[in-house]
């Protein structure tokens, strides 16, 4: 039985047990409250509030407790909404509009029947929720069909919410900031990718399929989790009872494209979407579907602009991409809805966008990729009496990432134990790297189970009360293969030898994708060390992730709401708790527990258009796999690492085996290192090899990092169509994680000794140790002015803009002794403050930060400026568009020597001359960007018309970069590189057509 099957097979028994209880649930997308009151102003009981969706025909009721209140959940979409007591006309509320995780509050007034039976009430919908505190923006349908989209990812009109800072979404992740800031719910299902990288790993979803979504860029509630910063909650399309359809069809041309900025001419380019959609009824108000399909062809170029000429190829070939899906709603009765709904997406890239052409790496780093999820999702929704709603969700979520080396190799050190028979050594010069990125090859399987259950009830006590209490289960395992060092890494950084001439380069490396040819040895002299990974490249993860929460949104008074919320979350095996990896690791540590997170909130009405708003809250960070799947990897892989001997065939075969040996097995390997555990070695065995672990193993003591959120601020609607916030946000965050090397001697002065100095280390039978440790304090602020105007569609157009200006600091923590009581200041002749040696690691201490000073935080923006509109002219054209400013930060640039012979961040901020760069020492030019979009729709009788698109992105050509060479020795120092990012491309323009139907 397939592990998709399964999954299938335990969904289906889950659903028929719900099925067979009274108590239903569901994941709502929206609530609508309100209060009923008779002509004096006094509240009506029992009062029926009957809501209808008006394109699926869909119908929620609800009834008025003692405080003639009424609440129901509803999908999103335009409803009819009806206020019905014996003895009062009914009042009746058409065009009421229904965003996702919106709380709209509808307040209607019951008139004695006798002069008329109804009453229909006029007026707009408000533009602000005055009874929250959390700061979000909705990305509303009009702007997700109607505004210009490079790529049309969805994920990329992120940059209209407020508070965002991402200026390129290319891949379909907004937040791209970091692993554990960012979670991406669908349909209230949590999809995110939890591999380490975000961008473009995570799951894709057709624009044409996804309704809208909200952006919550800080203070969501309790009954959201797993992140530090942002969190997206979409929605997906469903059917209606009107059978619709739409076709669409997109190209892009290099004839029409400007030149790249870097290269100075126009690339190789195109790129074809169709995308097509359907829904309808089965039955008419019960019953609908929605059926989607897209696929886009892009054959891609990749062209390499070092300063070797020989090393300047071009590759052309074609991405391609399919993304489908489907659902499907039932409504049981005005109470009780249930829905299905699936997506899938498969991607191939000849070329991995995650690792473009560098002026500083080899033609070697080319890799493909292939991409692929699949997520399940089932709901239901039971409404119970007056006054409760349980909500239950089950869900499948499936990512998979496999990126493969380009260069092919049969001599390959893991062929025989692994089949790996693609890839290069990996060689670090100094300013220039040969070789593939990370652990290349590698494939990561991410497989989550979820189940959730939220109840609410309403209380009326000390004013109202809507309480939420829910848990939540993820079943979240992984099956990977990845290569830890497996090509073999040299470090060829020696200190006062310079990199190869271009022409000895070029000789070196006469055939880019086949390394039997390259001459190892003709760069022996600057080779210091080699590694080597050995073993078994496979191996499984299981995490057990769970969460509770409370949140209570207390109405105290009629303008004064409390949103007072308190949430647990616990993973178990996070970190790879049951391992042990002597000396670094005992086995069955416990388990972080202590993630509780307090939240608090207030909305003040300070009259009915006017709100003050703000609160605090402590978020706990979703951690990778990467500090669980590194911890275990390492139990079958052993890395050997040997300094340079002096041998004159030291770089052809560093491991000095005999001609035509193999590589040793993993079992041979542990027997050639200093650190054998299953011998009692009694001292340091003569000859053997230091063992070196390169990435991502857990730190004893690891935990969950946390970040402390709060803001204040304003919201306020100006007239029927107009409202605009401003808000001051604070955020400060505790316990990053960062690797760190924990068997590292310092010098009196605090500075590391240099690497190759075995017996001054802690631990001299280990060398490098790249350890996930937890920076313990906090170790980033962030101070933000924010502010957002939106005016509503009313006189042919609609439009929202947004301001940020943003001070973020960070503590620069640089690698010295972390028994320094003082931080330490350089000069030209290196003194710094005297500090006591620890003779062996002390993680506590080590963990503590060591503070430099606190600077503005490399590559973050201080101002960010993003407006949209969207207008309708006179015979069916419209006109849309974007503009984007960002400042785009600073940079630290890098000495790309290590004069010291202590590698790390020393050694990248300590030039050849002994002078230390200064932090933020390199400008980025600032972003400017305007996209626009035309069209003109033709009816062809009845609901079919065709819409020809113009859209022209980057309309100003302006030269944007996002990456530069900041290797101070490089030749191209200073220069930015190509960038494969759609956020900073060229001029480009995209020819298309929608038809609706």
């Amino acid at each position: 039985m397939s592990a998709r099957f399964a999954v299938l097979v335990r969904l289906a028994l889950v659903v028929a047990a719900l099925l067979a209880i009274p108590i239903a649930a569901s994941a709502q997308d929206a609530t609508i409250t309100g209060t009923i009151t008779d002509a004096t102003g006094g509240v009506l009981p029992g009062v029926t509030v009957t809501a209808v969706n008006d394109a699926s025909g869909n119908t929620y009721e609800a009834v008025t407790d003692a405080k003639g209140v009424f609440r129901m959940p509803a999908r999103i979409g335009t409803y009819k909404i009806t206020a019905s007591l014996a003895g009062f006309a009914d009042a009746t509320r058409p065009g009421v509009p229904v965003a996702v995780g919106q709380l709209v509050t509808l307040n209607l007034q019951l008139a004695p029947s006798g002069v008329q039976e109804s009453v229909t009430v006029t007026g707009e919908a408000p533009l602000i929720d005055v009874s929250t505190s959390s700061l979000g923006t909705n990305i509303t349908q009009a702007q997700m069909e109607e505004l210009p989209v490079n790529g049309r990812n969805w994920q990329d009109l992120g940059m209209l919410a407020v508070g965002n800072k991402v200026n390129d979404v290319s891949g379909p992740g907004i937040a791209a900031v970091g692993a554990g800031t960012y979670q991406v719910n669908v349909d209230g299902q949590q999809i995110t990718y939890e591999g380490g990288a975000l961008g473009n790993v995570q799951a894709r979803i057709s624009r044409d399929a996804i309704a809208e979504f909200k952006c919550i860029s800080n203070r969501f509630d309790a009954t959201q989790g797993r992140s530090s910063g942002i969190q997206i909650n979409a929605v997906t399309r469903g059917g209606s009872n009107t059978p619709s359809g739409l076709f669409g069809a997109y190209f892009r041309d290099a004839k029409f494209n400007a030149e790249d900025p870097v290269l100075h001419r126009v690339l190789p380019y195109s790129d074809q979407q169709v995308s097509a959609a359907y829904g309808g009824p089965i039955i008419k108000d019960k019953f609908h579907y929605f059926v989607n399909y897209e696929f886009e062809r892009e054959p891609r170029t990749f062209t390499w602009n070092t300063p070797y000429p020989a090393f300047n190829l071009s590759f052309t070939a074609p991405r391609k991409e399919n993304k489908g899906g489907g659902r499907l709603d039932y409504q049981f009765s005005p109470s009780m809805s249930a829905s299905f709904r699936s997506t899938i997406w498969r991607e191939f890239q000849p070329e991995d966008s995650d690792f473009p052409p560098s002026p500083t790496r080899h033609t070697s780093r080319l890799t493909q990729v292939t991409r692929n999820s699949n997520n399940e999702l089932f709901t239901l929704t039971k409404v119970l009496g007056s006054r409760a709603v349980n909500e239950f969700k089950g869900g499948y979520a499936f990512v998979d990432n496999e990126e493969i080396n380009r260069v092919p190799w049969k001599n390959h050190p893991a062929a025989a134990s692994s089949g790996i028979t693609n890839g290069s050594p990996i060689i670090n010069f100094n300013g220039f790297t040969v070789g593939p990125d990370g652990s290349i090859p590698q494939v990561i399987k991410q497989y989550n189970d979820s189940f959730r259950d939220d109840f609410t009830i309403t209380a009326n006590k000390f004013g109202r009360h809507d309480l939420k209490v829910g848990g939540e289960y993820i079943k979240n395992y992984w099956r990977l293969m990845i290569c830890r060092t497996c090509s073999g890494t040299y470090a060829a950084q020696a200190a006062g030898v310079p990199i190869p001439t271009p022409a000895a380069m070029q000789a070196i490396f006469p055939v880019w994708n086949d390394p039997d040819t390259w001459n190892f040895n003709a760069f022996n002299a600057n080779i210091t060390q080699y590694q080597v990974g050995l073993g078994n490249f496979n191996f499984a993860v299981d995490r057990h992730v769970f969460a509770g929460w409370l949140q209570d949104d207390w109405k105290i008074s009629q303008k004064a709401t409390l949103n007072l919320g308190i949430r647990y979350d616990l993973a178990l095996n996070a970190f790879g708790e049951k391992f042990a990896l002597e000396p670094w690791l005992e086995g069955n540590r416990p388990n972080d527990t202590n993630n509780v997170g307090p939240r608090v909130g207030f909305a003040y009405q300070l009259n009915d258009r006017t709100v003050l708003r703000g609160g605090f809250g402590k978020y706990f960070s979703e951690v990778t796999d990467m500090s669980a799947h590194g911890t275990i990897s390492w139990q079958k892989i052993v890395i050997l690492q040997v300094n340079n001997d002096g041998r004159a065939n030291f770089g052809s075969n560093p491991l000095n085996l005999a001609p035509g040996a193999p590589y040793p097995t993993f079992e041979q390997a542990v027997k050639l290192t200093c650190y054998d555990q299953s011998v009692n070695q009694g001292g340091r065995k003569p000859g053997c090899i230091q063992r070196s672990i390169n990435n991502n193993l857990a730190s004893p003591n690891s935990q969950f990092p946390w970040a402390w959120q709060g803001s204040v601020g304003i919201a306020k609607q100006l007239g029927a169509t107009m409202a605009f916030e401003a808000d001051y946000v604070y955020s400060t965050s505790f316990d990053n994680i960062a690797a760190r090397n924990p068997n590292t001697a310092y010098q009196a002065n605090g500075l590391p000794f240099n690497v190759n100095l075995v017996n001054r280390l802690p631990y001299p039978d280990w060398g490098q140790i790249s350890m996930r440790i937890n920076n313990r304090g906090r170790d980033g602020i962030s101070h933000t002015l924010q502010g957002g105007f939106t005016k509503r569609l009313s006189n042919r157009w609609q439009g929202s803009a947004t301001y940020s200006y943003s001070r973020n600091y960070n503590t620069d923590q640089l690698p010295l002794n972390p028994g320094c009581s003082q931080p330490v200041s350089w000069n030209a002749d290196f003194t710094a403050w005297s500090c006591d040696t620890p003779g062996r690691v002390n993680f506590n201490s080590f963990n503590l930060p060591i503070y430099d000073t606190s600077w503005y935080r490399t590559g973050d923006q201080v101002n960010r400026l993003v407006f949209n509109g969207i207008y309708s002219m006179p015979y069916d054209f419209q006109v849309s568009g974007l503009y984007l400013y960002g400042d785009n930060g600073y940079l630290t640039t890098t000495s790309g020597v290590d004069i010291l012979g202590v590698g790390g961040t020393v050694a990248n901020r300590t030039r050849a001359n002994g002078t230390i760069i200064p932090r933020n020492n390199f400008k980025k030019t600032p972003l400017h960007r305007v996209d626009m979009r035309f069209y003109r729709s033709f009816k062809l009788g009845g609901r079919t018309s065709i819409e020809p698109t113009l859209e022209v992105f980057n309309l100003f050509n302006r030269s944007n970069f996002t990456t530069y060479n900041v290797v101070e020795i490089s030749p191209a120092f200073g220069q930015p590189t190509a960038s494969t990012l759609t956020g900073y491309a060229p001029r480009v323009i995209q020819l298309g057509f929608r038809a609706k139907f």
